[in-house]
């Protein structure tokens, strides 16, 4: 998800709760107090129970113009040991009204078992009628009025609705597992309705919604759109079993639709990027388990996406999250697409593991443009974006290390920085082969459940051979939990010029307290304007040759190393 912004400010950072801070700490000793609000309704529910969700089946009544939306949730569980209540997570502007054992029809008694005012949730305590264990199903009837939501309100204007994951909109389960589930929205005439997975045709005008494979997140919105659909030739999905061979993926496009909802529209162009970026992704990481995808485009107030493994919202002012007008669509739709697979195919969890599914992302939907967009396009926005503000803010024993870093933090700009290089890093090392392979078994390993960056780490030690192992490891221990740098410095003697030429003497010295293995390359730039390239291995002279006389060098000219001091990196200075 695309918290990032021009070093954004989230005004949930501000809270800090003492007993909040005591049951991240009681959980996860390493991770700070200022995590995500929702790692921390997590880390409650887990505190209380252990009740995860396997089923919603949701009814939906929306209307924006009236303000008001309606739920049913049966919600089945998988509760753990003999239990007689279980607790959910709702939007604390959200009212629970009644919850019902749909066996029986008798009326459950619920209470508020955490409900404080700086949080944007409340978890609530349901007693069950008798001690149960296994799955279990539970109905939940509750509303969302317009004016009542405070932050993330879902009522856009009196024409548009979306309720988002993020809102913390329907019961969440302890341990965020992956569940299925089947949602039909009821809207007013005229109005669409769309949610994650796959239409089908519902009962009584209302659309029907159900998922071809277990998700860890849901989003249902309706509004006036006009409706524009793609065939992606040659892009597969999964097939599940019993079902045809796999086809190409449907592509829809919604965008508002009448006056001043249209104008100003990117839909087409964020649509185009998503259709090339599912193509790399595809091509390298395997299809999805989808055979619709949606790109929906809401006239927000703010700026917002929301990816899943089938749908990605978007919408507002992009500028607000650090994109412009040029970039914005491109990055937006290659970012996101990048956490349908690592995020809606296979899950990370929100606590403790932000370095790895945003910075991993970003440094995927940087190369996924590659496909698309002119090399020197992706070069400025790799610099702008990625390079020079990681290089601007890093100094010796200054911040936190990426593993302590949440996305809701003010310094949350450095999972996308520091943490995209240090995916540049590691690709480095690795090779194409084995960085996607390595991807691909995490994805694998962890369909349909959440992994953590540790298991990544694993996977990626798993897979080296066994001299490269220990190397690994120190590499996440210095770039992931370490605050130490890297600095190189480009040194060079010359020009001299003989009878068959000119010659420079290159140096590559390691002024930092980290380093990388392998050459290094250096552009060197000729009077003739012509350009070569030179690998030079750290701290060994290289004596090379031109048949014109250089005129400039650079080190590291396509900015993949996390250098943080690259003003020594070129000649003259």
């Amino acid at each position: 998800m695309m918290a990032r912004a021009g070093r954004p400010r989230a005004p949930w950072a501000l809270v800090t709760l003492c007993f909040v801070a005591a049951c991240l700490g009681a959980l996860a000793p390493a991770a700070p107090a200022s995590a995500s609000l929702a790692s921390m309704g997590y880390s409650i529910l887990r505190l209380f129970d252990r009740a995860d969700v396997v089923r919603h089946d949701i009814t939906a009544w929306i209307d924006p113009a009236q303000g008001t939306a309606r739920f049913e949730d049966d919600v089945t569980f998988l509760i753990a040991g003999r239990r007689d209540t279980i607790h959910v997570m709702i939007n604390s502007g959200a009212r629970l009204e009644r919850v019902v054992d749909p066996a029986t029809g008798i009326d459950l008694r619920f209470s508020p078992a955490l409900n404080l005012a700086s949080l944007p949730f409340t978890v609530y305590r349901i007693h069950l009628p008798e001690a149960a264990s296994g799955e279990r199903t539970v109905r939940f009837a509750w509303s969302l009025a317009r004016g009542e939501m405070g932050l993330g309100d879902p009522f856009v204007n009196a024409r548009y609705f979306y309720a988002g994951y993020p809102s913390f909109w329907y019961p969440q389960t302890p341990a965020g597992d992956f569940f299925a589930f089947r949602v039909r929205i009821h809207a007013p005439p005229g109005m669409r309705a769309f949610a994650d997975g796959l239409e089908e045709e519902g009962e009584g005008g209302a659309a029907l919604f159900r998922s071809e494979a277990p998700a860890d997140r849901l989003g249902v919105g309706v509004g006036l759109f006009q409706v524009e659909r793609w065939t992606l030739e040659g892009i597969p999905w999964a097939a599940e079993a019993g079902r045809p061979d796999p086809a190409s993926v449907r592509l829809e496009v919604w965008r508002p639709s009448g006056g001043a909802a249209a104008l100003g529209s990117i839909a087409d162009e964020v649509a185009f990027h998503v259709k090339e970026s599912l193509r790399f992704y595809t091509e390298r990481l395997g299809p999805l388990p989808i055979s619709v995808h949606r790109v929906v485009e809401m006239p927000f107030v703010f700026p917002a996406s929301y990816p899943s493994a089938s749908t990605l919202v978007y919408g507002g002012n992009l500028r607000y999250l650090g994109l412009d007008d040029e970039t914005g669509p491109a990055i937006l739709a290659a970012h996101e697409t990048g956490h349908k697979w690592l995020g809606g195919v296979a899950g990370v969890m929100p606590l403790g593991s932000a370095w790895f599914a945003e910075g991993l992302v970003e440094y995927l939907a940087h190369a996924a443009l590659s496909a698309s967009m002119p090399p020197e396009w992706l070069a400025a926005v790799w610099r702008g974006r990625v390079y020079d503000p990681f290089a601007a803010e890093e100094r010796p024993g200054q911040g936190r290390s990426l593993a302590a870093i949440e996305v809701i933090d003010g310094d949350s700009h450095r999972l996308y920085e520091k943490g995209a290089l240090l995916f540049s890093m590691l690709h480095r090392r690795l090779g194409d082969e084995a960085f996607y392979a390595a991807i691909r078994a995490y994805i694998e390993r962890f369909r349909a459940r959440h992994g953590t960056a540790r298991d990544f780490e694993a996977i990626v030690r798993e897979l080296a051979p066994p001299s490269e192992r220990a190397a690994l490891g120190r590499f996440f221990d210095d770039w992931a939990r370490g605050t130490g740098v890297l600095d190189y410095a480009l040194e060079v003697r010359g020009p001299a010029q003989d009878t068959d030429g000119y010659w420079l003497t290159l140096t590559v010295e390691s002024r930092g307290d980290l380093s990388e293995p392998g050459a290094v390359d250096v552009e060197v730039r000729l009077e003739d304007g012509s350009g070569q390239r030179v690998a030079v291995e750290l701290g060994r002279p290289a004596r090379v040759a031109f048949l014109s006389r250089p005129v400039a060098a650079v080190l590291d000219p396509d900015l993949r190393l996390a250098d943080a001091n690259p003003q020594n990196n070129r000649w003259p200075d």
